[in-house]
């Protein structure tokens, strides 16, 4: 799609890009590395809300370093991650406290 007009704007990327990438790709395969290792350890049920907290977070962190405001969708996908993820965590409590009683 883009190719046509990359051929004529493309521009190589200088050295400090090189170790930008170097270190997104690091951390990217860190962050799948710890993920995969969670996932080893504890219930499906309670990595998928980390998993998708990934919107909140970076909707905040938008906000924070770039002062850019999330629209509805963003906002409305945050409530809901929250609100699964704390439900989630009450109903493992729950069953986690009758386990225990009998």
């Amino acid at each position: 799609f883009l190719a046509p007009w990359l051929a004529f704007h493309w521009k190589p990327m200088e050295a400090i890009h090189y170790t930008e990438v170097l270190g997104m790709g690091l951390m990217m395969g860190l962050g799948n590395m710890l993920m995969t290792i969670g996932l080893k350890k504890v219930p499906s049920t309670v990595m998928s809300p980390v998993a998708y907290s990934q919107l909140f977070i970076g909707a905040l962190l938008g906000f924070l370093i770039w002062q850019e405001i999330p629209n509805e969708a963003t906002i409305a996908g945050s409530v809901l991650i929250i609100t699964t993820g704390l439900a989630g965590a009450r109903i493992a409590a729950q069953r986690e406290k009758q386990l225990a009683c009998c």
